[in-house]
């Protein structure tokens, strides 16, 4: 058949009723994200309508959308084989759901296929809000000090960490993919599109990182394909500053314009920097911490905060903290007494 005769198939929404193995049957009460692939819904378990106002019986649903139908000569619709990046998230999200000693990933509970539609389903649990919305609130800001901003990068630390320990590279750690509870001071990675397992031999692959500009470290922007777990740890280095500061710290509306702002933050001379020395760049104290300091929201008192943030906004990934030398750093010696 001609490509003419491919069509995209997007989400019913008047099917509210979703069954999944495991779970039971639930009900799609709202869309609340939306991505290249898929449509993601508030959703409840039908049994627990009583319960409305209980935020613990609520769920996300990630419905993928993005199917190919092929149409014959007479009008009739039959589905072709699901496209590739559904294959790569689903075996991607088999992987997270392995993943069951962390409390920091968002867990994926069970999935299906509805047959008739030819969607495939995905059953998550649900967070009240993700670091972007809550904070962009100025009355949530207000709530912000330095002890839950260390709670929240141990947290993201700890779920980065156990992602790379199972050799899974998240590619794009931003505010809008950290779900948190503001009562119960608790942030979780979600979103896992454009995650990749690296096998051994990583480096002789050509990898391909996806994910968002004005959060992607260096190497992501200049696609020198040698990706290391450390990718995510820049990221959570933008997202610190961007807590402190309200202001996204490397902007730029294209990988080339984030490139040069973050060069200028460093100091960095454009022709200096190429694919083939960003691994030798050293540089005694980063302007990023200079600027941090003169415009700061929150009141930062521990010193070694900025050590830890110095080592995550690191431009050689070699010399960029892990996340497990994050985990031991001496900021958060005092983490389990925080309130």
């Amino acid at each position: 058949m001609s490509s003419s005769n491919i069509c995209i198939y997007s989400i019913n929404q008047t099917e509210q009723n979703i069954q999944f193995p495991s779970y039971g049957s639930f009900k799609l009460i709202k869309p609340i994200g939306e991505g290249n692939f898929s449509q993601i819904f508030l959703a409840r378990k039908m049994e627990s309508d009583q319960n409305e106002n209980s935020n613990d019986l609520n769920y996300a649903i990630k419905i993928f959308k993005k199917f190919q139908l092929e149409r014959d000569d007479e009008g009739m619709e039959y589905p072709k084989e699901i496209v590739f990046t559904e294959i790569c998230e689903l075996h991607m999200l088999q992987r997270i759901k392995r993943i069951d000693e962390s409390p920091y990933l968002v867990k994926i509970l069970d999935w299906s296929i509805d047959r008739k539609d030819f969607h495939t389903n995905v059953l998550m649990e649900s967070m009240p809000y993700d670091l972007r919305d809550y904070f962009a609130n100025d009355a949530h800001y207000q709530q912000l000090d330095e002890n839950l901003l260390k709670r929240i990068a141990y947290q993201i630390l700890s779920g980065l960490s156990a992602l790379h320990k199972k050799r899974i590279i998240h590619f794009d750690i931003k505010p809008e993919n950290i779900l948190f509870d503001p009562v119960k001071k608790l942030a979780k990675i979600t979103d896992f599109t454009h995650s990749q397992y690296i096998t051994y031999d990583s480096d002789k692959k050509n990898l391909e990182c996806g994910g968002t500009y004005t959060y992607m470290p260096i190497e992501g922007l200049l696609k020198i394909k040698k990706y290391s777990f450390k990718y995510d740890i820049w990221s959570l280095g933008c997202i610190l500053f961007e807590l402190i500061c309200r202001d996204i710290p490397f902007k730029g509306r294209d990988a080339n314009k984030v490139f040069i702002n973050i060069l200028d933050f460093f100091g960095l001379n454009k022709n200096l920097v190429t694919n083939l020395n960003i691994y030798g760049i050293k540089f005694e104290k980063s302007n990023v911490i200079n600027y941090i300091k003169l415009h700061k929201k929150i009141n930062i008192s521990n010193d070694k905060f900025y050590d830890l943030l110095q080592r995550m906004l690191c431009i050689d990934p070699d010399c960029r903290i892990s996340a497990d030398e994050a985990l031991k750093h001496p900021y958060f010696v005092d983490i389990f007494c925080l309130k």
